[in-house]
């Protein structure tokens, strides 16, 4: 796991709801694409489930939520 995903899932056990990973991208100071690879990436791995799609300004944004399994991962020393 890369240095990105490990702080996308630390953000998402901190906001333990489903957001937005677009909104991810400003406070990490990343590139849009690189951050919804890396979140695509933790949905393979199990880490996130795919919530559904939020509308926004005529656009659709997808929404995760951090899995029971990422929660696990985050509270030990394996990541």
């Amino acid at each position: 796991m890369n240095p990105l995903q490990k702080k996308l899932l630390q953000f998402f056990k901190e906001k333990d709801y489903a957001i937005n990973p677009l909104l991810v991208c400003e406070p990490l100071g990343q590139d849009p694409f690189i951050v919804r690879r890396n979140v695509m990436s933790l949905v393979q791995q199990g880490f996130l489930e795919h919530k559904g799609y939020l509308t926004r300004v005529n656009r659709l944004l997808p929404l995760y939520q951090i899995t029971d399994h990422g929660k696990k991962r985050l509270g030990s020393k394996s990541i």
